[in-house]
């Protein structure tokens, strides 16, 4: 997960409190905020490193919850990864092993010593280790003139979600609306709800004929096949980013998918899902909208025909000058903000990105 937006906004404080909620559950320490430095450069800031010198292995931070997080007694224990400032370093730099052992749930190597052992910490360190299935990466981001942007290879395993500014006015007279959440509020406190779903493997690594199957009695309020509508309207974004090189492959499809299923659950499983534009709403922004950058020339078709997607009907006039609020032919509203936003920004600067 990457929280992305202003300083100040509570990227940091919202994965610190909400860890520590499921601590107090759980009785277990079970995150670790860890800032990233603009010298990381190298994987060694993740997972340490083996000194020749005094034989012994340098544990870090974040090496000291991996080995937390993979105790017997710790398995169906969320714990947390909370990297403060993520992108004040290149994180392909310092993250590479990382995102290949999320692809290929394979073993990422620490050493090569037969010493075993941080005589310091008196840690048992292996020689390899494969990411627990109970912790989860929550990456904050600052945009400015000393960060990074991220890569395809970073987004299409994230979802971004963004912190907007709040007027000063609802702050200081306690004016923020709160919306009161209607679904299963303990399913989705429980990151684990789905580590093992009805006796086959990770839901994590559920291939699409399983994730058809959860899907393949629910209805929209048309008596159309959710399945076959989620697919046509993947089908339309995706061809639409393809011509303009943001196209996204099996990876993003199956993590949207997962994502509507654990909605659809959330909600309770109803046979008619009346609510689904909601959430796939949410994925739009979340997992398509973020690879989008570049020039005027390349991003102002693209951004038209992406709004074109979230509405139905014609436009009238130039997409920055809508009315988006009280549209009724918008069907993603939260994605069709976005996507107005980041056109009246590239009409003013000539270029634009997801999170500037």
């Amino acid at each position: 997960m990457i929280l992305t937006g202003n300083s100040g906004t509570g990227k940091t404080k919202i994965a610190q409190l909400f860890s520590e909620y499921l601590a107090l559950k759980n009785r277990i320490q079970c995150h670790k905020i860890v800032p990233v430095g603009a010298n990381w450069t190298e994987n060694r800031h993740i997972v340490g490193f083996y000194n020749v010198i005094t034989k012994e292995y340098m544990v870090s931070d974040t090496l000291e919850i991996l080995l937390e997080a993979r105790k017997p007694e710790n398995k169906d224990k969320p714990f947390f990864l909370i990297l403060d400032e993520m992108n004040l370093s290149h994180v392909e730099r310092y993250f590479s092993d990382f995102l290949s052992s999320m692809e290929s749930n394979a073993e990422i190597s620490l050493h090569k010593s037969e010493i075993m052992e941080n005589k310091n910490e008196g840690k048992y360190v292996p020689k390899n280790l494969k990411i627990p299935e109970n912790l989860f990466v929550i990456g904050t981001v600052n945009v400015d003139e000393t960060t990074y942007m991220f890569s395809p290879k970073v987004l299409d395993r994230a979802n971004v979600i963004e912190f907007s500014t709040i007027p000063v006015n609802s702050y200081m007279l306690n004016g923020i609306i709160q919306n009161e959440l209607k679904g299963d509020i303990e399913y989705i406190e429980n990151p684990l709800s789905n580590n093992k779903l009805e006796g086959k493997k990770s839901f994590k690594y559920s291939r699409i004929e399983d994730l058809k199957e959860y899907f393949e009695a629910v209805e929209t309020v048309n008596g159309t096949i959710l399945w076959n509508v989620l697919s046509e309207e993947m089908n339309r974004f995706q061809k639409e980013l393809k011509i303009a090189g943001f196209d996204f492959g099996f990876r993003v499809i199956d993590e949207i998918l997962r994502f509507m299923y654990v909605s659809w659950v959330y909600e309770g499983k109803p046979k008619v899902w009346e609510d689904w534009m909601h959430f796939f709403d949410a994925q739009i922004k979340q997992k398509m909208l973020p690879k989008i950058h570049g020039s005027q020339r390349v991003i102002e078709p693209l951004l038209e025909k992406l709004f074109n997607c979230c509405y139905n009907g014609e436009l009238s006039k130039p997409l920055r000058q809508l009315e988006i609020d009280f549209d009724p032919n918008i069907k993603y509203k939260k994605s069709a903000i976005k996507i107005q936003e980041m056109d009246k920004v590239l009409y003013d600067q000539r270029y634009v990105s997801f999170i500037n």
